[in-house]
């Protein structure tokens, strides 16, 4: 339904001017509650958090915008709203630039009670989504780190993922940075550092800090110890290093 701008009174169907006088219409208020309620289903939310990733790294390029447009597509498939794609291409242009309210719209969609498959199927098309380009830019792996934390997605679920986009040459350098200290579940990344998953971030830096300026070779040099007691404390050290790091990235701080 639209209400003319000149006369007020409401005309049905999809006129752009007015029945009754002829002028150009607008639309009311309920058709902008229809968009509020299209963008706070989880369809919508989905569309909201894809636009972050598709604009985080730069401009929305061609291959990034085909993509949008088969989510549209399949998305309309369960859907016979009319006005579906109107509505998504609206909050790709609202939602795109805004990063401030990552937290806010992935709470809401937890609100729906969604399952841990639905929650696996969405990390999925972020990362595809980003990966589209032929990269993984740090950006992008931020923001979905980000998502993945606030969705409560058990982050070697999501590191699954990732691996089935990550090209042979990047998985074989992340297979040579971690080779030294074995791979860490995130679980493991607590207990190497010493540190409860409910404490605060200070706490596991302070932990990280004490582990690291024990195991540290250059101080244990000085001490005289068995080659192999300092070969272990070495391979320590890594460990405390690669444990901390992966646990900032999935705490995202």
């Amino acid at each position: 339904m639209l209400e003319c701008s000149a006369c007020g009174k409401d005309n049905k169907g999809t006129n752009k001017f007015c029945i009754y006088c002829g002028m150009k219409m607008r639309v009311i208020k309920e058709q902008i509650s229809e968009y509020s309620k299209v963008f706070k289903s989880p369809d919508g939310l989905l569309v909201a958090l894809l636009s972050k990733v598709a604009k985080s790294d730069g401009n929305i390029v061609q291959e990034e915008a085909n993509f949008m447009g088969k989510i549209y597509d399949k998305l309309s498939q369960s859907n016979s709203h009319p006005n579906l794609r109107k509505f998504f291409k609206e909050i790709l242009a609202n939602e795109k630039d805004k990063l401030d309210n990552v937290e806010e719209l992935c709470l809401a969609l937890l609100g729906f009670n969604i399952t841990n498959r639905y929650k696996l199927d969405m990390i999925s098309m972020l990362v595809e989504l980003a990966y589209i380009d032929g990269r993984y830019s740090p950006k992008e792996e931020k923001l979905i780190v980000k998502i993945v934390h606030y969705l409560q997605v058990d982050y070697e679920e999501y590191k699954k993922i990732v691996a089935l986009y990550t090209p042979k040459e990047e998985k074989e350098q992340e297979k040579q940075s971690t080779s030294s200290s074995g791979y860490l579940t995130i679980d493991e990344c607590y207990t190497e550092l010493k540190t409860s998953k409910d404490a605060d971030n200070l706490t596991l830096k302070k932990n990280y800090r004490k582990l690291a300026k024990e195991y540290h070779s250059d101080i244990l040099q000085g001490k005289n110890l068995p080659e192999d007691l300092i070969a272990f404390a070495d391979e320590k050290f890594k460990a405390v290093n690669f444990a901390y790091e992966k646990l900032k990235k999935y705490r995202n701080f």
